[in-house]
């Protein structure tokens, strides 16, 4: 068993200055991720919903305020829109200039990434308690009192998006992965060169099947960098498309045959099941297996809902990165350490414990992770340093 996995601060303890710089380099590491995250369209807003006092309040990554949007708020196919967590009040990362977090309280700025939800953490504790995480914690062992501590909800993976892909053409493996976005060749990948072109080709060995068109979206976004550094690679190749403007999780940007694109299994499981906006059309899009492992579970059709995560997101009793591959993340909530003992732990955690808080969590694209709420179990051994 690992130590817990936990930040320490720069604001929170000015006083200790090797603390302040890991803070700072995870700060640096989530500004990275998230600086320009171009989600897929969400509903109006994830603000809360309702009026009145909420008492706990979260800021942070784009990725998971869907999550947090469909517990403290409710969905109507979910426990007839009855709230799972209505205690917390979840900001989205666009929306007003400034956000109200607790009755009475001044304006804050709203923080747009997770980098700025850090820094909201630090520099107002009394308006918020939490930061929503998509990012890879910071293992600091053997200091006792670090200053935040993380919270694993649930967990995601990531998959490849495709548009009028040929019938044989349904899964990849990390090497195919890896040969596509560098422009080289392995497995059923072939990769031809044409002066400053390439041309890549998934060829079964009999015949080529289809010409494939990958992308990336902008650079920056969650989804890119979660990606590349799962099939392994720093420098995408020639042959691949995108530019700053191109959105993630948005199947809208495949509209010629045999294009890919990442795209988050949460997201796409969420966008099915009408818990978000759907970007994707039946029949010409379609999200494919990595290393045979499906994103969605076989025991549901594909294209109706209800979805829900399939083997590509590995067994929720062990750390990300260990059975399925480099395909799968935890999400988190993080906290104070301070306040690790007390009931905001259990308002974060303890609706997700629920059948119905893990209907929730499942319509919404996430597995639910055995260690729940625990940041002592497996953090270290899935993201050493």
């Amino acid at each position: 068993m690992s130590s817990p996995i936990s930040v320490s601060q720069t604001g929170l303890d000015a006083g200790r200055r090797p603390r302040r710089a890991r803070l700072a380099r995870v700060v640096l590491a989530a500004a990275t991720v998230a600086a320009l995250a171009l989600a897929a369209p969400p509903p109006a807003s994830a603000d809360p919903w309702t009026p009145g006092a909420r008492q706990y309040a979260g800021v942070g990554a784009a990725s998971t305020s869907l999550l947090w949007d469909v517990l403290s708020n409710g969905r109507a196919n979910i426990a007839d829109g009855t709230p799972q967590a209505p205690d917390v009040a979840s900001f989205d990362p666009t929306g007003s200039a400034t956000i109200v977090t607790k009755p009475g309280a001044a304006p804050i700025p709203r923080p747009a990434t997770e980098a700025a939800g850090f820094a909201a953490l630090r520099d107002y504790p009394e308006q918020v308690d939490f930061v929503r995480s998509a990012n890879r914690p910071v293992n600091i062992a053997g200091i006792a009192d670090d200053a935040v501590t993380y919270l694993p909800i649930g967990r995601d993976a990531v998959s490849v998006a495709g548009f009028r892909l040929a019938r044989g053409l349904d899964n990849l493996t990390r090497e195919e992965l890896t040969a596509i976005y560098t422009c080289t060749s392995a497995g059923n990948v072939r990769t031809s060169v044409f002066g400053a072109n390439a041309v890549v080709v998934y060829d079964d060995g009999a015949y080529i099947l289809q010409q494939l068109r990958p992308q990336l979206p902008a650079a920056g976004t969650d989804v890119r960098a979660f990606f590349l550094r799962a099939i392994g690679v720093t420098e995408p190749g020639a042959c691949v498309r995108g530019d700053s403007t191109t959105p993630e999780n948005d199947a809208r940007v495949l509209s010629v045959q045999g294009q890919i694109i990442p795209f988050l299994a949460s997201q796409w499981i969420a966008q099915k099941n009408n818990m978000v906006n759907r970007t994707m059309t039946v029949d010409v899009h379609t999200l494919l297996k990595i290393n045979g492992e499906r994103p969605i579970d076989d025991r549901y059709n594909p294209d109706q809902p209800p979805l829900m995560p399939g083997p590509l997101f590995g067994r929720g009793a062990y750390p990300p990165g260990t059975q399925r591959g480099v395909f799968t993340r935890d999400v988190y909530a993080i906290i104070r350490t301070a306040e690790l003992e007390s009931p905001l732990t259990a308002a974060l955690t303890a609706p997700l414990a629920t059948g119905t808080g893990q209907l929730a969590l499942n319509r919404s694209g996430y597995k639910r992770v055995d260690y729940l709420g625990d940041p002592r179990q497996f953090l270290g051994a899935a993201y050493p340093e």
